[in-house]
């Protein structure tokens, strides 16, 4: 399924820096930008922080919002990323090129226009979820500009009464945030996104790695992963009717056989997997990396 050999970074995070790049030559043509060679000067000059507010309140029709709740707060000064909200509270200190791939991301949901879409909503009231991104330019503060000025927010709503995934340049940011802290409020239960495309070799029914510690992919046919790229490795085969995974030796027989039915999860050596139901549509199949250190493909049937 993939070369024995792998390379000194793991493929979730080095893939995940490469979208970062595509999503910036996207939105903003002609910004240069190299996340493992980002210069510690430049990041300290262009960025002061990221806030990242994730809320819900119940909005009936007419009427006041009520039962505010704050599901989440993520932040970003210098080198450090902290959160707070529901599941405690961490942080984790940052190298150079983690924090340009969040500054990336930052960059292209600003420059995005996509708000994303959602169903018809009949009811008389409905829970909203916001999340709402902060982004405190250095630059613009360094240059004597005013604290407003120095100062950009985006926000994106979620209607829980006609749900519809995450905008893409929303949906790679809070991946970014996930691949380097495990912050439980931006879960993809919450913040639903849609299945990641995984590019043209994957479309090939080739192995490509895993592009974040987790995951969304389409479970429209027979999903092969690999866990591990050594004598160790293990094989599962991902099968759609009847929703089960199995265990493959390097012969191709079955060692053991799971069900994965609609919302629970299989833990298995070095991932978690999670099935989500979709209404008229195809299943959607979580991917989690629990050992981030383990080389981790998947591919099509």
């Amino acid at each position: 399924m993939a070369p024995a050999s792998a390379p000194d970074t793991p493929p979730w995070l080095t893939t995940g820096r490469a979208v970062a790049a595509a999503l910036v030559a996207e939105c903003l043509p002609g910004v240069h930008f190299e996340p493992p060679d980002f210069p510690r000067e430049e990041l300290g000059a262009s960025l002061v922080g990221l806030e990242l507010l994730v809320d819900r309140h119940f909005e009936p029709d007419g009427g006041i919002p009520v039962h505010y709740e704050l599901l989440a707060t993520v932040m970003v000064r210098g080198r450090r990323l902290a959160w707070l909200g529901l599941g405690g509270t961490g942080h984790v200190d940052l190298d150079a090129a983690a924090a340009g791939g969040l500054l990336a991301a930052a960059r292209a949901l600003q420059a995005s226009s996509d708000s994303g879409h959602s169903g018809i909503d009949t009811a008389i009231g409905r829970t909203i979820t916001r999340v709402r991104l902060l982004v405190e330019d250095g630059k613009a503060l360094a240059r004597g500009h005013s604290a407003q000025d120095g100062h950009t927010s985006r926000e994106w709503l979620l209607n829980d009464c006609a749900p519809g995934p995450l905008p893409k340049a929303w949906a790679h940011l809070l991946d970014c945030m996930r691949d380097l802290a495990a912050v439980p409020a931006l879960g993809p239960r919450l913040l639903p996104r849609g299945p990641v495309d995984l590019g043209p070799a994957f479309a090939a029914r080739a192995a490509v790695p895993l592009p974040h510690v987790q995951t969304r992919l389409l479970l429209d046919q027979r999903l092969w992963l690999r866990v591990g790229q050594d004598a160790t490795s293990r094989l599962y085969r991902v099968d759609v009717d009847p929703s089960q995974v199995h265990e493959v030796d390097a012969a191709g027989r079955t060692v053991q056989t799971l069900e994965l039915g609609d919302g629970s999860s299989v833990d298995l050596p070095g991932i978690s997997l999670t099935r989500r139901q979709v209404v008229l549509a195809d299943d959607h199949l979580d991917v989690t990396i629990i050992d981030r250190a383990a080389w981790i493909y998947v591919q099509r049937d």
